[in-house]
């Protein structure tokens, strides 16, 4: 491919010899539009995108377009694979940035006789992930543990247990804390007095008390709603979760496919940033890229066999929420990924809970920058229990992981291990009753 791309370059630029009628493009230009740059930072191991916008020509024109970076310190992409630098591409190409420095990315704009129509320039900046950022956390005194009591009732302790809190909220499955600490997201189960029945997501604003009952567009549709697993923006003024999306057709009495939705605080809108239902696939489960606010999520479908049996396709995919663009699918190996993910504090890495078939079940880790399979971090140590770990997240900086796990009384109970899977212990052992881990905050 890398050879392939070269001799391109070769071919395109010998034959900018025989031209010379730029004069002809002189109103011709070209600027850069870019995403996943914070103040036009892009941290180590993330990804940033690049469109080339032209103006001054007719759009059906057939344009070629040269990327390349000053330093080595970035990687471009076509999304999936690694391209040389220079490299001929389409009009968006990714960069993830490698090495801490200085990086200038270039454009230019070729017809399709290799005439150069116009050039462009961005600088931007390679930085290390800060992990250790301070955020605001409203009610919050120091970085929390966040879980359920008995089922239904949320609380927060710290994170050695200490400080077992009751949040003032219970009822549902799905417990989230912004990061500025200021909103509690849950998901009570409402019954046929409030349609549509069943388990809608719910703001509570723990400084003033608000309450905010999310808008649902299922009001009047004969199966039960479904809102769960809260998580907020790093900035905290958007709420994402999963919910059946309404533009599929309604079964009567059946559950429909998820999708990812958003609600934004300030406008009280709600929009759906996927539509998989309309390929028959759901949003399993999601993250959300503490550096860059990029969402991870798992794909699901299920595949009828000959002799009547199904099999479960999983997939991994990220999206820029701001564009909807979604790129890097991982066809992960046939199992269940529904117990729980969490994007690490550098950016690095994705670690679930799931149970594979071929690979076991526990903890895994997938690596983003090498898109490595998943690897098994910490298997689950009970192999005849039915439930394996229930929910894992990263926390003290990503130094650690915290994750439930079934006792002989079949009571959840809170635990910790190593970024590596050493160093097992439980977090407060004084804690009672079954408990249901639902994520941190750092």
């Amino acid at each position: 491919m890398k050879s392939l791309h070269w001799l391109f370059s070769l071919i395109l630029f010998t034959s900018l010899g025989c031209t010379t009628d730029e004069a002809n493009y002189n109103d011709v230009s070209v600027s850069i539009t870019t995403s996943g740059l914070n103040d036009n930072k892009l941290a180590l191991n993330n990804t940033a995108t690049f469109t080339a916008e032209v103006s001054g020509i007719d759009a059906t024109s057939s344009l070629t377009f040269r990327w390349s970076l000053s330093t080595d310190r970035g990687e471009l992409s076509d999304g999936t694979n690694v391209l040389p630098n220079p490299s001929i591409a389409e009009s968006t190409i990714y960069c993830v940035g490698k090495t801490a420095g200085e990086e200038q990315i270039r454009v230019e704009v070729f017809d399709a006789n290799a005439i150069l129509l116009a050039t462009e320039t961005l600088d931007f900046e390679i930085v290390p992930s800060d992990i250790n950022q301070e955020f605001p956390r409203g009610c919050f005194d120091q970085p929390k543990i966040i879980y359920q009591r008995n089922g239904t009732f949320g609380r927060v302790c710290n994170f050695d247990g200490t400080g077992d809190e009751y949040l003032n909220v219970s009822g549902g499955s799905s417990i989230g804390i912004s990061p500025d600490g200021e909103w509690i997201a849950w998901n009570p189960y409402e019954d046929a007095s409030d349609p549509p029945v069943g388990f809608n997501m719910h703001l509570r604003n723990c400084l003033t008390g608000e309450i905010i009952r999310l808008p649902s567009d299922i009001v009047g549709l004969e199966y039960s709603a479904y809102d769960i697993f809260p998580e907020f923006s790093r900035d905290s003024k958007t709420l994402y979760f999963i919910r059946e999306n309404p533009g599929q057709p309604v079964v009567p009495n059946a559950g429909g496919f998820s999708d990812l939705a958003a609600y934004d605080i300030e406008s009280g809108q709600v929009s759906y940033l996927t539509s998989l239902y309309q390929s028959e696939e759901s949003v399993e489960n999601f993250t959300i890229s503490p550096v860059t606010g990029d969402i991870a999520f798992i794909i699901e479908s299920y595949e009828d066999l000959p002799d009547g049996s199904y099999i479960i396709n999983t997939k991994l995919s990220v999206m820029q929420p701001e564009t909807g663009l979604i790129t890097n699918t991982i066809n992960l190996p046939p199992g269940r990924y529904n117990d729980g993910m969490d994007w690490s504090p550098d950016g690095n890495d994705i670690i679930l809970g799931a149970s594979t078939n071929d690979l076991g079940r526990g903890i895994f880790r997938i690596n983003l920058t090498s898109g490595s399979q998943p690897l098994l971090v910490l298997p689950d140590t009970d192999p005849n229990n039915a439930t394996n770990y229930a929910y894992c997240y990263y926390y003290a900086a990503g130094s650690r992981i915290v994750f439930g796990d079934y006792n002989d009384n079949n009571e959840l109970k809170l635990y910790s291990v190593d970024f590596n899977g050493n160093d097992l212990h439980q977090i407060g052992e004084e804690l009672s009753g079954a408990l249901f881990l639902q994520g941190v905050l750092e």
